[in-house]
């Protein structure tokens, strides 16, 4: 079962083919005619497929508005019910659709926390209802280089300095002004950036930053334990044992893949 079937015109290509590397980031099963193999009625194909997906996403372009076969997967997924509209340039919607909301993706260029792609997802999460947008914020954190960089910062110093643990909420309005959305960025967003932080860890060997953010229980939370640690989470003695042996790592640790913070070389050489 196809979950989405990608309706275009072939000169929009490129750009539809980030559309579906970003659906198929998210877990789902698209489907556009590169799906085609070699030997396939291609149009009996496509026609079976677009009867059968689950959603619909129609990219409407001026290329699209003269494709008779555009306008017949529009139609089918129309039909059924599972249409989720796309504007790929600032074109005019078609004749019967001027009512219906189209995601804007016509100034789109690949960015996660873009609106329009929100939008579209907001639609097919809809219609597959499969928490896709909280999947996209969280990817979304994990891919902006300054909220990993900043956040990086912020928990290497605490390393370094021994300071304690910070709550989810602490972090997030530390790197909240760097999102779109500002402090109405959920915390999935958040998350993905721990995760690409516990990425970085794991590549270069190094203690789990991650554990220098903390919930109310004063441990990680769940998805820490499952993804870092392969334990079941919540606030068990073995959690507790192990968030304790990953903080004193982190804090031993001397962390030098990162700059020192400013001062930090001046207070060295008088130390000496």
């Amino acid at each position: 079962m196809v979950d989405v079937f990608v309706s275009y015109k072939r000169e929009d290509r490129p750009r539809v083919d980030q559309l579906v590397g970003v659906l198929n980031d998210l877990d789902i099963k698209t489907w556009h005619d590169a799906s085609l193999r070699a030997g396939d009625e291609w149009q009996d194909q496509i026609l079976r497929v677009a009867s059968a997906a689950r959603c619909l996403i129609v990219c409407w372009t001026e290329a699209a508005e003269r494709s008779i076969w555009v306008q017949r997967e529009m139609a089918i997924g129309r039909g059924r019910g599972v249409l989720v509209p796309a504007l790929f340039s600032r074109c005019t919607p078609p004749t019967g659709l001027e009512a219906v909301h189209w995601a804007d993706l016509s100034a789109w260029t690949g960015q996660l926390d873009h609106a329009g792609l929100r939008q579209l997802i907001d639609g097919v999460d809809r219609v597959l209802g499969m928490r896709l947008s909280a999947k996209l914020e969280e990817q979304a954190g994990g891919r902006n280089p300054e909220v990993v960089a900043k956040l990086r910062a912020l928990l290497v110093t605490r390393a370094r300095t021994h300071a304690s643990p910070i709550s989810y909420l602490e972090a997030h309005e530390h790197v909240c002004g760097l999102w779109s959305k500002g402090r109405d960025t959920p915390l999935e967003s958040l998350y993905g950036a721990l995760d690409a932080i516990a990425d970085q860890n794991r590549m270069r060997r190094e203690p789990p930053l991650f554990a220098l953010v903390v919930g109310a229980s004063g441990l990680p939370g769940r998805g820490y334990f499952q993804k870092h640690c392969f334990l079941a989470g919540g606030g068990g003695e073995e959690n507790r044992l192990v968030h304790a042996a990953h903080l004193r790592r982190v804090y031993g640790y001397s962390w030098p893949h990162d700059p020192p913070e400013p001062g930090g070389l001046l207070k060295l050489m008088l130390d000496k």
